[in-house]
């Protein structure tokens, strides 16, 4: 039950996560782990949030989305700043 109500709280619905992949310029990334990345973009509905995408790069080259959620984007900018 929790899963799903994280699910359902993400702000994520209606959102085409292929497009935003392909065809927007995100505004960070990092490494998490050896074929993990997570992007940063724009969220596309919402000015105040940002829209996190985990990907993971497998040895194929395939790229598959493990997760995706957004968050205020007040929080990428706090971090930009204390760099």
């Amino acid at each position: 039950m929790h899963v799903l109500k994280n699910w359902f709280d993400r702000k994520v619905d209606n959102i085409n996560f292929e497009d935003i992949l392909i065809n927007e310029d995100f505004l960070a990334i990092s490494k998490t782990s050896e074929n993990r990345f997570k992007l940063i973009y724009h969220h596309p509905h919402n000015e105040n949030l940002d829209l996190y995408v985990i990907i993971e790069i497998q040895d194929n080259k395939e790229i598959e989305i493990i997760t995706v959620y957004s968050f205020k984007k007040s929080r990428r900018e706090h971090e930009k700043e204390s760099r």
